[in-house]
């Protein structure tokens, strides 16, 4: 178990990082494609936290 929650919090932050650099190419208007790859980041962020709703932590980040 405690390997299965290291991937996961693996993946969030990676998500995370990639988030980032998309905000940064959006507004940095380096790439036109830059708003693409933050909708599929957000998108795939979201799908891992899915199976989390309900608990508080997490309807603060569907919230924010």
């Amino acid at each position: 178990m405690k390997g299965f929650v290291e991937r996961i919090l693996a993946r969030v932050l990676a998500l995370q990082v990639r988030l980032y650099a998309c905000q940064a190419r959006l507004a940095g208007a380096t790439d036109a494609e830059a708003l693409h790859d933050l909708r599929i980041a957000l998108r795939q962020l979201r799908s891992l936290l899915r199976p989390l709703r309900g608990l508080p932590a997490v309807d603060a980040l569907e919230q924010g």
